[in-house]
Parts: C-alpha cells; sequence; structure tokens
C-alpha cells in the first residue's frame, strides 16, 4: 500500500500545481483507488489498522512529493535539504528516551555514513521533483546472472524513486518489443 503514492501525486499534482492531469491520467487515478480499496476492504473482517496507517505513509510521500516540486519553483535544493533536515531533526529529539544507549565508534560511524548517503539522496530527490513531470514513472525490462537488478531496486528505494519504477525483471525476446511500444516518449 505504501507504493500507491504515485496516485496520491498524480491526483494531488492538478490542485497544488496547476499541472494539467488529462483523462487517461484520471482514469488511472480512480483505478489505482480501485485497486487499494479491493487490498484494504475498508469494513470488512480482514481491515486492519495498519492498512491504514500504510495508506497514510503513502499519502504522506505522495504530499511530500508534491510539496517539494512546488517548493523547488522559489527554493534552491539546498534550502529545501536544510530546512527538513531541521524540522526532521527537532521532530526526532521529541522522541528521546531516557532508555537511548550511547553509540560506540562503530555506530556512530554507521550513521554519520547513514547520514550522508541519506542527505545525497534527499539533494538528488529534490532535483529530480525540479525537473520531473510527478507522475513519470520509468519500466525496467531484463536483469542478468549476477542478480544486478536487486541491488538497482536497493538503489531505487535508497533514492526514493522506486514507487516511480515498474522493475518487469527478465522477459523473453519477443515480448520486449511488447514494453517499448508501451513507451510513452
Amino acid at each position: 500500500l505504501t507504493m500507491t503514492a504515485p496516485i496520491f501525486v498524480a491526483m494531488l499534482s492538478a490542485p497544488m500545481l496547476g499541472e494539467r492531469v488529462n483523462f487517461a491520467r484520471w482514469f488511472a487515478i480512480v483505478g489505482g483507488f480501485i485497486g487499494v480499496l479491493l487490498i484494504v476492504r475498508p469494513g470488512g473482517q480482514a481491515f486492519e489498522w495498519g492498512l491504514a496507517f500504510a495508506l497514510g505513509a503513502a499519502l504522506a510521500n505522495g504530499m511530500r512529493d508534491v510539496v517539494t516540486r512546488r517548493l523547488s519553483r522559489t527554493e534552491t535544493s539546498i534550502s529545501q535539504l536544510f530546512w527538513s533536515n531541521v524540522i526532521v531533526t527537532v521532530v526526532c529529539f521529541a522522541t528521546y528516551d531516557a532508555d537511548w544507549l550511547a553509540l560506540d565508534a562503530g555506530g556512530i560511524a554507521l550513521f554519520a555514513g547513514a547520514g550522508v548517503l541519506n542527505a545525497v539522496s534527499h539533494f538528488v530527490m529534490i532535483e529530480a521533483m525540479r525537473y520531473c513531470d510527478p507522475s513519470v514513472r520509468l519500466t525496467i525490462v531484463g536483469g542478468n546472472r549476477q542478480n544486478n537488478l536487486y541491488y538497482c531496486q536497493q538503489v531505487a528505494e535508497h533514492l526514493g524513486v522506486a514507487d516511480r519504477i515498474e522493475w518487469v525483471g527478465q522477459v523473453p525476446h519477443h515480448r520486449v518489443l511488447d514494453y517499448q511500444l508501451r513507451a510513452k516518449i
């Protein structure tokens, strides 16, 4: 359900960004929501609050992407990165608990490395939002014996763009043309 963020991006891009959403996209949005309702089944016996939280996370991710794109009209990427990190830091300190444990040197190094990677990936994502239509999706067909597709999925997840990528994997050669013909460039 957290991968439904592109539905929210497409839905919110018209009122918040003033972008034109054509009939085909609205049709896809409605179809996507019908699919979400089939999965969540609100009111059914299988409904769990965890599903609502996952959908809320998707909405938050979609809103973040739309707001980032909107801010990119007037704010630099560095400014967006700085202020979003300040806010995250303040919110995280609100969760401080006396049970926190001190980090050893290895833990500090890992957190510092993760912080640098997060800052770089966030910067790249902000730049992508500046130049890319928020409803653009990428389809990746193929893979190899070293299973680099899994590595690419991890990188895309880390960069925050995995929800915009359809990972098809290996297909018979005669089906590759089908995917090429689907492309809208």
